[in-house]
C-alpha cells in the first residue's frame, strides 16, 4: 500500500469538518476588502460522476453477461459507474477549500479465478489534495467478487485539481489498471491568502507565472514612492514567499512586463525609472534564471524602443509577444513585437492592422493561438473600452466586442479555463478604483459580468497571473487614488467561472 498517502478516513473526516483554514482573516467591513472564509462542516456527497472515457473504450469483461470462467478480470468503477483503464471520472460537485468530498472506487473480479490485488496507490497529479483510505481493500477477491477503497479530495488550495490512482493485480491481460479522478472546487470564487513572508506594499509590479507552480516578482514601486528592484519567488501549493537576494538585478523601476520563456527563464523589459514630468522610459532586456538565481542582461541586436505601461505575454515556449506602452505623457505606441529566446532577438512583426496607440492595458494568451487586448488609455488621457483580439499565426489584430465593464486602465486580467477573466482597475484618471469581475467568452465574443458573492477591495495597478488550472493570483496594487500611500501587499487567489 501507499504508506505516505494511507490516512484513516476518520482522521481526515476530523481534520476537514473540525477545524477552520488559518490562512483566511476575517472580513473588515471598515476597508471595504473581504475575505473568504472555507466553508466547514460539509462534505461532498457521493452520486452520479462525470466519466471521460475518451482514452479509450471500456473492458468488454465490464458486461456481467460475458463474465469469464477461467482466469481472474477486473474491472473498475466509481460510484458505481464502469471506468476503463487510461480513462477518468470527475466528482459531481465542487467542493471549497477547508471542505471535503468523497468517491468510493469498487474493483471487481468478473473473471473465475481469485483475482489478488498487491496494491491501490495515488501516484501522479495533485497528491496533497487527495487521500486515500484503502483499509477496507481486501488483498483476494473471490470470482464474482469485489472490494473497494475510498479516496477523499480536500484541496488545500483553489482551481481544478486531478490524481493518478494505478490499481495493481495479478490480472495478466490487464497489467496496472491506471485511472484519474478529477476534482474542482467553487467556481467564481475569491479567498485572500495569508503567507508568512511577503514582498511589501507595492503597485506597478512585473508578475508572471511559471509553468511548475511558481509566480516571479520584480520590482514596482512601494507605499513611499520608492521604485524596488528586489526579486521574489511565490510557492503556489506552499503558499510561501521566498526573496531571491538576487546581487545583479536590473535596475530599480516599475510598470515593466515580465513573461514566463518555459525551462525556468523569466523574460523582463521596459519600465519607467523616474517620476513625471520628465519619465525615464527603459529599453533594457534581461533573462532570470529559476535555477540560478541569477539575472542576466541580454544585448539583442535588434530592440523595441524605451517604454513603459506597455504590457507582454508568453505565446508558447520561447516566444513573448509585446505590444504598445508609453514614451511620455500623451506619447504613445501602437507596434507589435515578438522575442525569439533561441535567437535572444526581437523582431518589430509590423501587423497590417493594430489597435492603434495605447497604455496601462492588458494583454492575455489563451494558450492556443490567440491573445487579448483589453482597454487602456489613448493618448495617456482618452480611455478605452475595447476588445482586440491577436492571431500569432496570421500576425493578424482584428476588434472584438467592447467590454461589459466600460472604459477601463490600470486593472488585471488571467485567460482561464472558463475564459479571459478582467480584475477591477480604473475608469476614469481622477476617481477612485471600480469593482468588477468579468470574463470574455472568445468564441461567442462576448462579454459577461461575473458577480462573485465576494471579491477584494477595488484596487488599480495590481498584477494578475494565471497559474494552475482554472485559477488566478492577485498580488499587490493600489486602494485608493491621490499617491502611493495605499499601496498593498494582499495576496488573492480566485477560482474561474
Amino acid at each position: 500500500m501507499n504508506e505516505s498517502l494511507r490516512v484513516p478516513l476518520c482522521l481526515v473526516l476530523l481534520a476537514a469538518l473540525g477545524c477552520g483554514d488559518d490562512t483566511t482573516p476575517p472580513v473588515d467591513d471598515t476597508t471595504g476588502s473581504t475575505t473568504m472564509a472555507p466553508t466547514t462542516g460539509t462534505s461532498m456527497p457521493t452520486g452520479t460522476v462525470t466519466l471521460d472515457t475518451t482514452q479509450g473504450p471500456l473492458d468488454s469483461s465490464g458486461d456481467s453477461s460475458t463474465t469469464a470462467s477461467g482466469d481472474a478480470e477486473i474491472e473498475v468503477s466509481v460510484e458505481a459507474q464502469p471506468v476503463p483503464s487510461g480513462g477518468s471520472a470527475e466528482l459531481p460537485d465542487p467542493v471549497a477549500v477547508g471542505a471535503m468530498g468523497m468517491v468510493t472506487i469498487t474493483i471487481d473480479n468478473v473473471g473465475g479465478a481469485d483475482l489478488t490485488i498487491a496494491s491501490v496507490t495515488l501516484d501522479t497529479g495533485d497528491l496533497a489534495s487527495f487521500v486515500l483510505d484503502d483499509g477496507g481493500l481486501a488483498p483476494v477477491v473471490e470470482a464474482g467478487g469485489s472490494t473497494s477503497v475510498t479516496v477523499a479530495f480536500v484541496p488545500i488550495n483553489g482551481g481544478r485539481k486531478s490524481v493518478g490512482v494505478t490499481i495493481a493485480s495479478d490480472d495478466a491481460d490487464e497489467g496496472d489498471y491506471a485511472i484519474a479522478l478529477l476534482g474542482r472546487t467553487s467556481p467564481n470564487t475569491y479567498r485572500q491568502l495569508m503567507p508568512e513572508t511577503s514582498p511589501s506594499p507595492r503597485f506597478n509590479a512585473g508578475l508572471t507565472a511559471t509553468d511548475d507552480g511558481r509566480v516571479v516578482l520584480f520590482g514596482g514601486r512601494g507605499a513611499d514612492g520608492i521604485r524596488l528592484a528586489d526579486t521574489w519567488v511565490y510557492d503556489v501549493d506552499q503558499n510561501e514567499w521566498t526573496d531571491q537576494l538576487v546581487v545583479d538585478a536590473p535596475s530599480a523601476r516599475d510598470t515593466h512586463t515580465l513573461a514566463y520563456l518555459g525551462g525556468g527563464r523569466v523574460l523582463l523589459f521596459g519600465g519607467n525609472e523616474t517620476n513625471g514630468p520628465d519619465e525615464t522610459p527603459l529599453s533594457d532586456t534581461w533573462v532570470f534564471d529559476l535555477g540560478t538565481q541569477a539575472w542576466t542582461e541580454l544585448l539583442p541586436a535588434t530592440s523595441p524602443p524605451a517604454r513603459f505601461q506597455h504590457a507582454m505575454t508568453a505565446v508558447g515556449e520561447d516566444l513573448v509577444l509585446l505590444q504598445g506602452g508609453r514614451v511620455d505623457f500623451g506619447v504613445e505606441l501602437a507596434d507589435t513585437w515578438m522575442f525569439d529566446a533561441t535567437t535572444e532577438d526581437w523582431t518589430d512583426l509590423a501587423p497590417p492592422v493594430d489597435p492603434g496607440v495605447r497604455s496601462a492595458f492588458t494583454l492575455s494568451f489563451d494558450g492556443v493561438d490567440t491573445v487579448a487586448m483589453v482597454g487602456g488609455t489613448v493618448a495617456s488621457s482618452s480611455l478605452t473600452d475595447e476588445t482586440w483580439l491577436y492571431d500569432v499565426a496570421a500576425n493578424a489584430w482584428t476588434m472584438g466586442a467592447l467590454t461589459s465593464l466600460g472604459t477601463q486602465f490600470n486593472h488585471a486580467a488571467a485567460w482561464l479555463d472558463g475564459g479571459l477573466v478582467v480584475f477591477a482597475g480604473k475608469n476614469d484618471i481622477f476617481s477612485e478604483p471600480v469593482p468588477g469581475t468579468a470574463a470574455y467568452d472568445a468564441d461567442a465574443d462576448a462579454w459577461v459580468d461575473l458577480m462573485p458573492a465576494r471579491a477584494p477591495a477595488s484596487r488599480f495597478s495590481h498584477g494578475a497571473v494565471a497559474v494552475g488550472s482554472d485559477k488566478a493570483l492577485l498580488f499587490g496594487g493600489l486602494l485608493f487614488n491621490g499617491g502611493p500611500g495605499s499601496a498593498t501587499d494582499e495576496l488573492w487567489e480566485y477560482v474561474g467561472p
